[in-house]
């Protein structure tokens, strides 16, 4: 088998926002998924990062976690464009304890995958999203960052 035959290993990406002082509690939090994840997946590569960027969006509804969710969404926009096809990539929050290893979830058959609620106007979870890269899933996620924009900048299509 030659090198470019080899699958990379899972990535596992996160992204907070906080101080970074003693006592910042989404650090704390970050913490606990960078160490949940390296006890239970071990050979993957573990990207918990926080985030300094001043606020770049502003929400039409003036909520900031609809601001901090979308910069959030934009950096994992980046994960997923400079993975390479083939690549297998975990997008998950910060504030997220791992129980148990993931690894089995690459051995079903999926391009994304992601919770689906069945009651509430959001039916998409975007809390966790399992995702292998192909142009096909690269499409997807450009196209859920356009959608999330449209939301933050129009209070009405947000609403509905």
């Amino acid at each position: 088998m030659e090198d470019r035959d080899v699958m990379r290993p899972p990535i596992l990406a996160a992204a907070y926002f906080g101080t970074g002082q003693a006592g910042d509690q989404y650090g704390r939090l970050a913490r606990v998924l960078e160490y949940t994840a390296g006890v239970h997946c071990p050979d993957w590569t573990i990207r918990v990062e926080r985030l300094k960027a001043p606020p770049a969006f502003t929400s039409a509804l003036g909520v900031n976690s609809h601001v901090t969710n979308s910069q959030k969404l934009e950096w994992w926009r980046g994960v997923v464009a400079a993975a390479e096809d083939g690549d297998r990539v975990l997008l998950i929050d910060a504030a997220t304890m791992i129980t148990r290893p993931l690894a089995d979830v690459w051995d079903r058959p999926f391009d994304l995958a992601y919770t689906y609620r069945q009651e509430g106007r959001l039916p998409l979870n975007g809390g966790v999203v399992f995702v292998r890269v192909s142009p096909a899933s690269r499409r997807f996620v450009d196209r859920w960052f356009a959608v999330n924009q449209q939301f933050l900048s129009n209070a009405n299509d947000h609403r509905h």
